[in-house]
């Protein structure tokens, strides 16, 4: 597991070619910027693809409008060639709240991109492996999961 990016709101981290992001709130456009650099990086070393793990733990939803638009500008870039995989583990109005905001951004963003919301992250794991699988890329799925609870386990940065 490579750390790339961390502070209060946002964990960026990578197994192999398998982004992860834990949030622990809803991003600014710093953060936005700061992923996109990860996957273009990612994209470099790479050419065989990446997918994408974007775990979603806490935080209060509110998206502003430059959030939105950057959004929606890396969901119709469509880095991710083996997919992304959204995992609310928020639960109430709260991520009820989030899981519009996703529908929305890729609704709004036309997306190209393959993404799945999930709620478990086992799940989201799986289907990120398979997707990988399908273009006969390799995806150790115990080892994206341990690498994901090793980013859990860091916890948030610092601002």
């Amino acid at each position: 597991m490579e750390s790339h990016y961390a502070d209060a709101r946002v964990r960026l981290a990578s197994y192999r070619n398998v982004v992860l992001a834990v949030w622990w709130d809803a991003p600014r456009v710093l953060q936005m910027q700061h992923y996109r650099k990860v996957l273009m990086l990612l994209r470099e070393r790479h050419p065989e693809g990446i997918g994408g793990i974007n775990t979603v733990v806490g935080g209060t939803p509110t998206f502003p409008a430059d959030v939105r638009a950057e959004s929606a500008k890396l969901t119709e870039d469509a880095l991710l060639d083996f997919g992304l995989a959204h995992i609310m583990l928020m639960r109430g109005l709260a991520g009820t709240a989030v899981r519009a905001f996703l529908a929305t951004m890729l609704l709004l963003g036309r997306s190209k991109q393959l993404t799945k919301v999930f709620d478990k992250e086992d799940l989201g794991v799986d289907w990120v492996a398979e997707q990988m699988a399908s273009k006969d890329v390799e995806c150790d799925k115990a080892a994206v999961m341990a690498a994901l609870a090793e980013v859990h386990a860091m916890g948030p940065g610092t601002d």
